[in-house]
C-alpha cells in the first residue's frame, strides 16, 4: 500500500476516533448519577416548577417529583471501557504514524543510496511524471494540506516532488 494510502487510513481513523463518544457517555452518566437529584430539587422549589409542586405539596401532601440516577454494578466496567477506548487509538495511531514516518526515511535512504550508485543507466532517470531526473527527486508527504486538494486531480498529477539536497 501506498504511503498517500496509509495517511489517508490514519487520518480517518483519527476522525471516528473523534466521532465515537463512549468516553463521553461514561461522564454523562457519571455526571447524572451526581446532579440529577440536585437539579430536581432545584426545579421545584425555584424555577418554573416552584408553582405547581406548591400545590401539589399542600393539597396531596406528596412530593411533585424527584428524580434520582443510580450506578448499575457494571458501572466499574463502562469506566474501564471508556478509558481504554479514549487511551487505545491514540496510542495506536501514534505507533503507526512513527511506523510510517519511519518507513518514509527509509524510503527517502534507499532513494539517496540508489542515486550515487553507477551502475544505473542515464536513460532510465528521466521521469515522465515530473521530467526531471529520477535521482534527485524525493515524495514528501507532511499531512492532509499536502495530498488531500490531490485528490480531486488527476492521478499522474498527485505526485508532489521535492529535489534533495
Amino acid at each position: 500500500m501506498s504511503y498517500g494510502s496509509h495517511l489517508i487510513m490514519i487520518d480517518t481513523c483519527r476522525a471516528l476516533d473523534a466521532w465515537a463518544a463512549f468516553d463521553v457517555f461514561a461522564v454523562a452518566v457519571t455526571v447524572a448519577w451526581l446532579e440529577f437529584g440536585l437539579f430536581s430539587t432545584f426545579l421545584m422549589h425555584y424555577n418554573n416548577l416552584q408553582q405547581g409542586c406548591s400545590l401539589v405539596g399542600e393539597y396531596l401532601h406528596t412530593e411533585c417529583f424527584h428524580m434520582e440516577c443510580y450506578l448499575a454494578p457494571g458501572f466499574a466496567v463502562l469506566v474501564l471501557a471508556a478509558v481504554l477506548s479514549y487511551v487505545s487509538p491514540r496510542f495506536i495511531l501514534a505507533q503507526c504514524h512513527a511506523a510510517l514516518e519511519e518507513r518514509l526515511k527509509e524510503t527517502n535512504n534507499t532513494d539517496t543510496l540508489a542515486s550515487s550508485s553507477d551502475e544505473d543507466s542515464e536513460e532510465n532517470m528521466n521521469s515522465p511524471v515530473t521530467g526531471s531526473d529520477a535521482r534527485t527527486c524525493v515524495v514528501v508527504a507532511q499531512g492532509p494540506s499536502d495530498w488531500l486538494p490531490g485528490l480531486l486531480q488527476h492521478p499522474l498529477s498527485r505526485v508532489v516532488a521535492k529535489p534533495s539536497q
